[in-house]
């Protein structure tokens, strides 16, 4: 009889960034975790009543602050791992622990925002991450994506449906319900760094003269900073009447937002996994998005990609795909094909495979 796999997973940003990439991406892995392993999910603070699955649950209290996560991630989850005995830790966050006595295996669903540092801990965390990086056991890579430059051990597989447990039909969720959604809007669910909004509100002003306010621009993922700064930023753009800043929402209710949308706009890069350029083309939504390297190869022809440094063209493209219906059925259409062959049985499959290789 074959001994079960002991993996423990990093669950930091199911308590304090639930709306975020890392979170989506996550709920995926513990949706898909294979069958032969068992997983214990490690978090700083009580689990929600919404997170539920078939994984032990281990809380380690920790305030969300830099310092905390510095010592958290360098210091609480090697010992944690250490301590359960566990044969490798998978993280999503783009932070691996420097010295560590466990293999760690990385899924990145984060991009690196080149943020300006400030303060100690964030530099140490910087430094200690970049050691981290060289010391992986290896990179999990979806199989659709350009292989990432200068890494060592890649494993390539096939993606998940993001949205694979999604029902679709069912009820609509009460939190959905509260927000009030208009008819049609544009969603946004990317980096909301001050350079990531500003560049954002800048695209969309170019868009926003001439669909008015018919089609506002919903921005989900804000954190308490950012929810400050947005009232500033969109008076600065005189955005007052076309841009709202969403709530944090329950993450099994995102799926919803994206599939009232009535496209999906990401003027920034991507992450290799839970970006939502994947998650738009899951639900059969128009996408209008830089081109980058990853985003060229995730989309293809399913999606509207124009010049990641030049707004006006962003803002052009997103005015053409609300304007031109002909043109937004067909991207439509197109994702939904391009999405057809993310199996989350082949996901399974393939991740159990590299558990035991590691």
């Amino acid at each position: 009889m074959v001994a079960r796999l002991m993996v423990l997973i990093d669950g930091w940003s199911l308590i304090y960034q639930p709306n975020s990439p890392v979170a989506g991406h996550l709920l995926t892995l513990l949706t898909a975790q294979p069958e032969d392993v068992e997983v214990t999910l490690v978090l700083p603070g009580e689990p929600p009543e919404w997170l539920a699955g078939k994984f032990n649950l281990l809380v380690r209290p920790a305030q969300d602050s830099m310092r905390q996560r510095f010592y958290w991630e360098q210091r609480s989850l090697p010992a944690m791992a250490k301590e359960l005995h566990a044969d490798l830790v998978h993280l999503s966050g783009v932070n691996p622990a420097l010295f560590t006595s466990v293999p760690t295996l990385l899924s990145p669903a984060e991009i690196g925002e080149k943020q300006r540092i400030t303060g100690m801990y964030s530099r140490l965390r910087q430094a200690f991450s970049a050691g981290g990086m060289v010391r992986l056991a290896g990179l999990v890579w979806p199989a659709d994506l350009p292989s990432p430059p200068e890494a060592s051990q890649v494993f390539r597989v096939m993606p998940a449906s993001p949205f694979g447990w999604f029902v679709d039909g069912a009820a609509i969720p009460e939190d959905i319900l509260s927000l009030d959604l208009p008819e049609t809007y544009i969603l946004y669910h990317g980096p909301c760094h001050l350079a990531a909004l500003n560049f954002l509100l800048e695209t969309f002003c170019w868009a926003a003269g001439s669909i008015g306010e018919d089609y506002p621009l919903l921005i989900l993922g804000l954190d308490e900073e950012g929810q400050e700064q947005l009232p500033a930023l969109t008076a600065t753009y005189d955005l007052q009447g076309s841009v709202r800043a969403l709530p944090v929402i329950l993450p099994f209710s995102i799926p919803w937002l994206y599939q009232k949308c009535s496209v999906l706009f990401h003027p920034a890069e991507i992450s290799p996994w839970g970006n939502p350029l994947r998650n738009a083309l899951a639900c059969g939504k128009p996408v209008v998005a830089g081109e980058t390297a990853l985003s060229d190869a995730l989309v293809g022809s399913a999606a509207y990609l124009a010049a990641l440094d030049k707004p006006r063209e962003l803002g052009a493209a997103l005015l053409t795909v609300i304007v031109e219906e002909e043109i937004a059925s067909r991207l439509s259409a197109e994702a939904m094909q391009r999405a057809a062959g993310w199996q989350t049985e082949t996901f399974r499959r393939e991740l159990g495979d590299i558990y035991r290789a590691i």
